[in-house]
């Protein structure tokens, strides 16, 4: 059960409606967890002390368009944000209770790491993000492909060195 008043420097917004609940999920062509709807039910959307936000049906739409979830981690849905440049998704599943984090800038889920396994509880904690808590998803790999637009200046002596970086 949802109960956010052991939260310091919470700032939350009236509850939403199952009409503003459904009309999320119509747009964004998803399926949103039941204990995420069950905290809309409560507060749609609140922001912690200026940092962590978990956005209301209101902000849900905007920010997964923004952040390109469906192209950059597809099935999944962004729930909020720390703040500072990292988003927490969930699966597209109606049973899903973990919660992931993920750099902005590379929003592939299986870079994520894993804050929780049970929403209800991390909520109503206040959303703490522990680093003993968390444990990767899988490890980042130690190559990359790039792309290079045209040939370096200096020919097959820079893309040596490029190899070798």
């Amino acid at each position: 059960m949802i109960d956010l008043s052991m939260v310091s420097d919470l700032i939350k917004n009236k509850p939403a409606s199952e009409t503003e609940i459904q009309e999320s999920e119509d747009i964004l062509q998803a399926k949103l967890p039941n204990v995420y709807k069950d905290l809309l039910r409560n507060t749609n959307g609140f922001s912690i002390g200026g940092g962590v936000a978990i956005y209301g049906t209101e902000d849900i739409v905007e920010r997964n368009e923004t952040w390109e979830v469906d192209e950059y981690a597809r099935g999944y849905v962004s729930i909020g944000d720390d703040g500072g440049g990292n988003v927490f998704l969930m699966l597209q599943n109606e049973k899903e209770t973990e919660v992931l984090i993920v750099d902005s800038g590379d929003m592939d889920p299986s870079h994520a790491t894993v804050i929780t396994s049970d929403f209800i509880e991390w909520v109503n904690s206040g959303c703490i993000i522990s680093e003993s808590e968390q444990k990767t998803i899988s490890e980042p790999p130690d190559t990359c492909n790039i792309v290079l637009a045209k040939t370096p200046n200096g020919g097959l002596k820079d893309l040596i060195r490029i190899k070798n970086v």
